[in-house]
C-alpha cells in the first residue's frame, strides 16, 4: 500500500462509495492473484480531459495475478461480465461487482479503466473528484 507525497492532509469524497469501489478491486485482485503481490496507490493526478476545476485523487489497485484478455476488458464493466465461462466455474462471483464499481466512479464524475495482459497482471484504476480541505472541513481555494 502506498499513499504518494501530494496526498492532501485533509480532503473532502464520498468515502463510502471510496471504500466499496477499493475494497471490491482490491477483493478481485487477491482473487485472481494465487501467487505475487497486490499494490494499492493513491496519489493525485490531472484532471481528465474536459472536466477541470477540481482536484483529482487517482486510485490504482495492481496485481500479478491471471491478468485479463483485450476482449474480456472491452466488455468487464458492463453487467454479468467476466473475463470468460472459465472465471465462473473457477474463481466464483457474479459478474455485477465492476459494473456497480464504475456505476459509483460515475456517479462520483470521474472515470474508471482497467490495463492488463493475460498472464502478467492487472492494473484497475480509478480518478474521482476531491476537494481540499482545511482540518474542520472548510473547502480551501482551488
Amino acid at each position: 500500500m502506498s499513499f504518494a507525497d501530494d496526498i492532501p492532509e485533509y480532503c473532502l469524497g464520498d468515502p463510502t462509495r471510496m471504500r466499496q469501489i477499493a475494497t471490491n478491486l482490491v477483493g478481485n485482485a487477491i482473487k485472481f492473484t494465487a501467487e505475487g503481490s497486490v499494490h494499492f496507490k493513491v496519489s493525485m493526478c490531472e484532471p481528465p480531459t474536459g472536466k477541470p476545476g477540481h482536484k483529482w485523487a487517482l486510485i490504482q489497485v495492481k496485481d500479478s495475478g491471471v491478468g485479463i484478455d483485450q476482449a474480456a476488458q472491452d466488455v468487464i464493466f458492463e453487467r454479468f461480465s467476466q473475463a470468460d465461462s472459465t472465471t465462473t466455474r473457477q474463481f466464483g462471483g457474479t459478474g455485477l461487482g465492476l459494473a456497480i464499481c464504475k456505476q459509483l466512479v460515475e456517479t462520483m464524475g470521474g472515470e474508471i479503466g482497467v490495463t492488463s495482459e493475460l498472464g502478467e497482471g492487472t492494473c484497475f484504476w480509478y480518478k474521482v473528484p476531491i476537494f481540499i480541505v482545511d482540518q474542520d472541513g472548510n473547502k480551501l481555494p482551488e
